[in-house]
């Protein structure tokens, strides 16, 4: 048992190895691989099973062995189980929100909005998927809190700032219409876009999705990365990229973004973060399964993120993420 338990051990560090030698080589565009880089954090699930049984059996050898597969989910994820010292930002501070309400698949509902609203309490709300119907309630009902809301058909900004400035915003020619908007938070202007991001490939369901996996490309999600990396860089002062980005922190093209703004959840959120899978319908009725983080609030070095964390369940296939934010000293 010791020798098998070494063999397996041996198989799977190795495994890792080749496959992240394959990302630092930039494999896992499409296809299978494209799929699996998507995953990454579970390429790591066999590693406590292994890890228990060395211990259990005793197998030294397998227990060396998995000192690598351990070392490396502490070195990606372990920081995101660490408590962290609040930081404070002597500026103006606010909370901002975002949320796939769902309105295309299973959600889009007001009155699980609304209350989610009422609960989380945010300044700033960017929502993608919301129906027109849904947002008519959400001005009725919320005006007092959010007197300046700003939409497109694919998105919608709900502002207890001034609006000072909106633009509409299209990634690409088949890309959802997506918002631009400057808000005067106490005297300071902060650009805010809010994105929907096309996921990779098309038609992706419980029931195909081994050929979806065979047929995966990353190609044009990653152009609409490329154009809102460009808008990133053309603005000046603090801003916020919000929304969903359809990508998971190790896609091909979340660098992009991340090598100019700061990743809100990443800096001061606790745990993975998953936002998505909320609701699977495929799989029966009211099943909640959230394996991806996709959805994001980033930030520019003028804003401090003091905390973060995924919101309650809202009705819709996606989670929202919440993220206490301070502006810097002007």
């Amino acid at each position: 048992m010791r020798l098998g338990l070494t063999l397996l051990a041996l198989a799977y560090t190795a495994g890792l190895i080749a496959y992240f030698a394959a990302l630092g080589l930039g494999a896992g565009q499409d296809g299978w691989l494209g799929v699996v880089r998507e995953l990454t954090l579970y390429v790591f699930l066999p590693a406590p099973a292994l890890l228990l049984a060395a211990v259990l059996l005793r197998g030294r050898a397998a227990l060396l062995l998995m000192l690598l597969p351990i070392g490396l989910f502490a070195w990606f994820y372990g920081p995101q189980f660490v408590p962290r010292a609040r930081a404070e930002g002597a500026g103006p501070k606010f909370r901002a929100l975002t949320f796939n309400a769902g309105g295309n698949e299973v959600g889009g509902r007001p009155e699980p909005l609304i209350r989610l609203l009422r609960t989380e309490q945010p300044d700033l709300v960017a929502l993608q998927e919301i129906p027109r119907s849904t947002l008519d309630v959400l001005a009725a009902t919320l005006s007092d809190d959010y007197p300046y809301q700003v939409g497109t058909p694919d998105t919608a900004t709900l502002s207890h700032f001034p609006v000072l400035a909106a633009n509409d915003v299209l990634l690409d020619a088949s890309g959802y219409l997506s918002e631009q908007l400057e808000l005067d938070v106490e005297g300071q202007i902060v650009t805010v876009t809010n994105v929907h991001v096309k996921r990779p490939t098309a038609g992706l369901s419980l029931r195909r999705i081994l050929s979806w996996a065979r047929t995966y490309d990353a190609g044009w999600r990653d152009a609409q990365m490329e154009a809102i990396a460009a808008r990133v860089r053309s603005v000046t002062g603090p801003q916020l990229l919000m929304g969903d980005f359809n990508q998971t922190p190790w896609s091909t093209s979340y660098s992009l973004i991340a090598t100019q703004l700061h990743d809100s959840f990443r800096e001061v959120g606790w745990g993975f973060g998953n936002t998505f899978p909320n609701q699977l319908t495929g799989l029966g009725a009211g099943l909640a399964l959230p394996l991806l983080r996709i959805d994001y609030v980033f930030h520019s070095g003028e804003l401090i993120a003091q905390d973060a964390h995924t919101g309650p369940d809202a009705g819709s296939h996606h989670l929202p993420v919440v993220v206490d934010l301070a502006l810097r000293e002007p």
